[in-house]
């Protein structure tokens, strides 16, 4: 069958949605000119009720900065329908000297002053409350034991009150500073223990008083204002708002068959229902699943099952009415009613070029290596060797014309084959050209290095040079991990059917947020390594969600351990925290 819409009016593109507050993927997206091939901006919100404001206005700010940014970006000389990709190259990461800066082992880092900030900062209503232990505070549940050069952390139970994990804080002392080329590292073990109660199935946390939720406001700053006097040298357009998933992250495997629980998933709906009409979103949807778990730990759906036991008797003391099989949570019940209500929607002004029927991916090649958090790419050759990595830039054509132009590189870190950074091109309607490249960034300091492919349509450079395969005298092999000098720690795959602990590493600053840089850790019992630059670092649910949302822009006052055992009781060991740089050999 014809699935083509009648007319061009009814196709859309909406962007992928941000999984987290907009930090570092979501200034790649917008380096790319990603706003301009959007027609609406799409987030998710899995955080505090609090902080649901706070993360619109960051979704504001953010968009609001990308739009800046690409009308001072953009060539004057570029036409409309140029197209761009940006990103970065690192150096080798083999040899360095690894020069250590901040060692958060070293006794009496943080003075008393320190200690009574972290205890005294405000926090969500569902945040546990910390306790002082030695120079850490940690949440009820969370012992810490100072062992030689590290850490011992055991946890035994959860911490009183609705939360989403056991969570310990180092405070760091007034003016730490490390600098955002930094590199945080450390070594991370999981301590085998007797399985004697396995966490999910631990009484979960019952709320003191579920009411609390009902006082919720959010006390962050006013509604973002854009900037105005900028050179719109395009048109203005309007982004609708769509918020296409969000949920409730401290419903756990029991809690969820009790009304409690349940009463304190309906006021975090009934209070982020009530934030979306007063910012006017206009798509917001919840998450409505099945029931299901996330590692055991977490339910976000609004679906009930019957439970079982004595939960089965608690599920069903206030039920609302069932969806098909399943009963309906009275979350779910509130949204319905919530959801007949209407709304004028609040869109966001933005200029940006128009969608270009040209756009530029770059693949790796031999000796390159993708770094996800890193934001670009890394050599994984030796430190010294002349040999470059090997990539290739995709042109594609997506118009029904043809179109004649100038690729154009920028950066020092890639050249084309011959070394040079120009070449011109004519691209058949439809056509994938490929464009081998050699990456070479300088490697006296281990810094990002960024480089940009302009695709200019109407300039041709000289003709002669269009290579349509990648084809180098060179090889590398060989790779290495972002790590010191010290013997090579793999990361080992635990056992199949065994429990999967899971743990978190974040910084906190001083305005109450929360930065994390990389995916979650699965610690085992053999020793692994974690590394990540500072300059990494983004806005991590579970913390507060206030401006400035960028890591450098604030600063840090805790690391912070988060913590979800599979069983109680879970030993952690963390040893060799540095704060350290790299320089060449």
């Amino acid at each position: 069958s014809d699935l083509r819409p009648p007319t061009s009016e009814m196709s859309r593109v909406l962007m992928a949605p941000l999984g987290l507050p907009p930090g570092s993927y979501f200034e790649a997206f917008a380096r790319n000119d990603g706003l301009r091939y959007t027609d609406g901006f799409n987030y998710h919100f899995y955080g505090y009720a609090e902080d649901f404001t706070g993360m619109y206005h960051q979704c504001s700010e953010a968009v609001a900065a990308a739009e800046r940014e690409t009308l001072r970006a953009w060539p004057a000389e570029a036409a409309e329908t140029a197209a761009v990709l940006r990103t970065q190259f690192y150096p080798s990461t083999v040899d360095w000297r690894w020069t250590v800066t901040a060692d958060f082992n070293h006794p009496g880092s943080a003075t008393e002053k320190e200690i009574s900030g972290a205890l005294a900062r405000t926090r969500a209503s569902e945040e546990p409350v910390l306790k002082r232990t030695g120079r850490w505070v940690a949440s009820a549940g969370v012992s810490v034991e100072e062992i030689p050069g590290g850490w011992r952390f055991k946890v035994e139970s959860w911490p009183p009150g609705p939360l989403r994990a056991p969570v310990a804080e180092l405070p760091l002392p007034q003016g730490w500073t490390s600098g955002l080329d930094s590199v945080l590292f450390f070594q991370y073990r999981i301590v085998s223990q007797p399985q004697v109660r396995v966490a999910s199935d631990v009484a979960s946390p019952s709320a003191e008083s579920a009411k609390q939720g009902s006082a919720i406001k959010y006390r962050g700053p006013p509604a973002f204002t854009r900037a105005s006097g900028a050179a719109e040298r395009w048109p203005t357009r309007e982004l609708p708002i769509f918020l296409t998933e969000y949920g409730y992250g401290s419903t756990g495997k029991l809690s969820r068959h009790t009304a409690e629980g349940r009463e304190r998933q309906r006021v975090f709906f009934q209070s982020v229902a009530r934030q979306v009409r007063e910012l006017r979103i206009e798509g917001a949807m919840a998450f409505l699943l099945v029931p299901y778990l996330e590692f055991d730990l977490m339910e976000f759906g609004l679906l009930m099952d019957e439970g079982s036991g004595a939960n089965r008797v608690a599920a069903g003391e206030r039920e609302a009415g069932r969806w098909g099989p399943y009963r309906m949570s009275p979350a779910l019940g509130a949204l319905l009613t919530a959801g007949k209500e209407s709304l004028t929607a609040r869109r966001w002004p933005i200029h940006t070029p128009p969608p270009s029927p040209i756009v530029i991916d770059l693949v790796a090649g031999k000796g390159v290596g993708m770094a996800k958090s890193y934001g670009g790419y890394i050599l994984v050759g030796d430190h010294g060797q002349s040999v470059p990595g090997e990539a290739e830039l995709v042109i594609y054509n997506f118009g029904t014309e043809p179109i004649s132009g100038s690729l154009e590189l920028e950066g020092d870190a890639w050249t084309l084959l011959d070394g040079d950074r120009t070449l011109g091109l004519k691209l058949t309607a439809g056509e994938r050209r490929r464009i081998p490249v050699h990456v070479r960034p300088q490697a006296n300091r281990f810094v990002a290095h960024p480089v940009t492919a302009w695709f200019k349509p109407g300039k041709v450079a000289p003709a002669g040079r269009s290579p349509d395969a990648l084809v180098s005298p060179h090889s590398v092999s060989g790779s290495s991990p972002l790590a010191p000098a010290t013997p090579t720690l793999t990361s080992p795959v635990p056992p199949v059917g065994a429990p999967l602990h899971i743990f978190e590493p974040y910084f906190r600053t001083e305005n109450g947020n929360l930065y994390v840089g990389g995916a979650r850790l699965i610690p085992v019992e053999a020793w692994q390594v974690y590394h990540q630059r500072l300059e990494n670092f983004s806005p991590a649910f579970f913390g507060r969600l206030h401006l400035p949302s960028r890591f450098s822009e604030n600063r840090p006052v805790s690391l912070v351990f988060h913590f979800h055992p599979a069983a109680f009781p879970a030993v952690f060991e963390v040893m060799h925290a540095q704060m350290a740089k790299f320089s060449a050999p």
